[in-house]
């Protein structure tokens, strides 16, 4: 379920604890310390749709403190990336220091504590997505991320800074249901930008890479065999099941569905190209690794909206 939170916090508060529930209730649970509490002012304007959420922040000087006492439950199963769109901040973890200036990115995750110096006025846009989904598109373990610096200035962390600014701009405009689609989008562009940069782990991606293309070549060439299935797929490859589908995943996609896709597409060109007269539509599809007439039946409709004699019959008569 999507929602809109819009929140002002109004001048004048000699005390943090408003501000503190503030972020609490909508945001991360931190501790903030501004640099002049009586002229202080703190606007989140925040949408969430499934696991993600994006967030606009405008804040005055401040220091916000991230300890582990502040980790909710929930939060450590996320990924943060903060990008100021005006200002600047400095980022700290223990002694590590990582300046962000405007439309430049860092990566939290969400089970660290860190620290977040802002010495002016600014406005940072956050988007927060669900380890899972950041690691189903990098391969890379979010920890391996914490605090790591994405630097926008060219290539796909530029087109990732700029779909983020454009994302947030358009969604009061965008109708509930449709947002989980922009962000699940959202998190891919972002999640490219991010592998694209540290060296190492486009050397890690390219190893993926082989990976499933291995993979998928062992599925063409045994996909007329019935007991191909995804336990069979990993074992060969010394795999985990899991493993095997978070490699699809990232395609949007998993190894059961390229299977099915794959018998499909191949029984669809063997009803065309076949001149026998002697073998039936049900000995093509067994053929083709399908051990389940009647379940055939119902994905072939569903892939190709017509049964398997209409679509030769179509086809014929090109």
């Amino acid at each position: 379920m999507a929602d809109i939170i819009k929140e002002n916090s109004p001048r004048g508060l000699s005390h943090t604890s408003d501000w503190d529930r503030q972020v609490k209730e909508n945001y991360w649970a931190t501790k903030i310390e501004p640099f002049n509490p009586k002229t202080f002012d703190l606007k989140i304007h925040s949408r969430r749709a499934g696991g993600y959420s994006i967030t606009h922040v405008s804040v005055d000087p401040h220091i916000i403190k991230r300890k582990i006492e502040h980790v909710r439950r929930d939060e450590i199963a996320d990924v943060l990336v903060v990008m100021p769109i005006k200002g600047a901040c400095i980022v700290g973890y223990g002694k590590d220091r990582i300046p962000l200036s405007t439309s430049s990115m860092c990566v939290f995750s969400g089970w660290e504590p860190y620290f977040l110096r802002i010495d002016e006025p600014s406005e940072l846009i956050t988007f927060q997505m669900p380890c899972s989904a950041l690691e189903a598109r990098t391969n890379v373990k979010t920890n391996k991320l914490t605090f790591s610096a994405i630097n926008t200035e060219n290539g796909i962390p530029r087109v990732a800074a700029n779909f983020l600014k454009e994302a947030f701009k358009q969604l009061d405009h965008i109708p509930t249901g449709q947002d989980r689609i922009l962000f699940n989008n959202l998190a891919s562009v972002i999640c490219s930008g991010i592998q694209s940069m540290p060296e190492k782990e486009v050397t890690r991606s390219a190893y993926h890479e082989k990976l499933l293309r291995r993979i998928r070549r062992y599925i063409e060439d045994n996909i007329e065999d019935e007991s191909l299935n995804a336990n069979a797929i990993a074992e060969q490859h010394n795999v985990s099941v899991r493993y095997l589908n978070k490699l699809f995943e990232a395609e949007s996609d998993t190894a059961i569905k390229y299977m099915r896709s794959l018998r499909l597409r191949l029984f669809a060109q063997r009803i065309i190209t076949d001149t026998s007269k002697t073998v039936t539509i049900k000995e093509i599809v067994f053929g083709c690794g399908f051990s389940d007439y009647a379940h055939f039946h119902r994905v072939f409709k569903q892939y190709f909206q017509c049964t398997p004699n209409e679509y030769r019959n179509r086809h014929k008569s090109l």
